[in-house]
Order: C-alpha cells, then sequence, then structure tokens
C-alpha cells in the first residue's frame, strides 16, 4: 500500500472509532453504558454492528454524518420503547411482586420477584431467566434475574411476561 492510501485508511480508522464513541455516549444519555453490546447476543450484536456500519459507510461516502444520527436515533427509540414494554408488562402482571432494580442500566433490567416457583414457571413457560447468582461474591437474593430486552420485540416481552405471571 502506497503511503497516502495508509494514512487515508488511518484518518478514517480514526473517524470511524471517534463516531462510534459519540455513538456510545448518545446512546449512554438515554439506556446507559454501551460496554453492554459485548454481552448481546451474536445476531442481536451483528444486526447492530451490520446496521451501524451501514451507516458508516453512507455517511462516509455522503461526506455527511446524517445517515449515522439517523441510525443512532432509530435505535435509540427502538430500544427505549423495548425497555418501556418490559417494564410495563412487569408492572401489569406482578405489580409490586417485582422489584426492578437498575431500570437505566443498559439493555436488560435486574429483577427480584416476590414468587418463589418463578425459577419453575420459566423452564415450563419456555422463558428464559439468567441469574445473578454468579454476579456476587456471597450469597446472592433469592429469585433475582436479569431480563434482556435488547433482542425481542415489544409483543415477545410482554408475552414472556404473561407467561412468567401463570
Amino acid at each position: 500500500m502506497q503511503a497516502t492510501t495508509l494514512r487515508a485508511r488511518d484518518e478514517l480508522l480514526g473517524y470511524v472509532h471517534d463516531y462510534l464513541s459519540a455513538v456510545a455516549e448518545s446512546l449512554a444519555d438515554d439506556l446507559g453504558r454501551l460496554d453492554f453490546v459485548s454481552a448481546w447476543e451474536p445476531a442481536t450484536r451483528r444486526r447492530f454492528l451490520e446496521g451501524m456500519a451501514e451507516a458508516l459507510k453512507t455517511s462516509i461516502e455522503a461526506g455527511d454524518s446524517a445517515p449515522v444520527e439517523a441510525y443512532v436515533r432509530r435505535m435509540r427509540r427502538v430500544y427505549k420503547a423495548r425497555r418501556q414494554a418490559l417494564l410495563d408488562a412487569l408492572d401489569r402482571h406482578f405489580g409490586p411482586r417485582a422489584t426492578i432494580m437498575g431500570d437505566s442500566a443498559g439493555m436488560h433490567l435486574v429483577v427480584r420477584f416476590d414468587a418463589p416457583d418463578i425459577a419453575t414457571r420459566a423452564r415450563r413457560s419456555g422463558v428464559a431467566l439468567r441469574d445473578t447468582r454468579a454476579y456476587y461474591l456471597g450469597a446472592a437474593p433469592a429469585n433475582e434475574f436479569i431480563l434482556r430486552f435488547s433482542d425481542l420485540g415489544e409483543r415477545a416481552l410482554g408475552e414472556g411476561v404473561r407467561r412468567l405471571a401463570g
């Protein structure tokens, strides 16, 4: 590669890095940290990054940041709506029997259920729950789970909570 091509590539990579950092900060304003991306399911992570890559390519070709900004605005609305759908479903089906912690911590909620059989109900109804025990050094609270909302639509989130409620 010629030196000018390498410089151009390095400038482009710098631009992409700066823009992704700005995107992370922008999403963080409404949704919490962006370090959750690495914890997403592979298909969700791929869709997000492919969408971002396409928006970046369009922006670079046009010399305009509007496509990336539009993509970020759209994804912010999508994830905000999914988060709200999960919160609404939990409130509707569990009310005070579900304590939500860290509801703006990213692309998931941590929920402690006042329902001793919740894990059994989840298994029987095909709802995946991630227990928080692995995240504690000592004894973890009972019936505390991480509920992701980034890779499910609003209807699926509501249906999952309905199944959990029995």
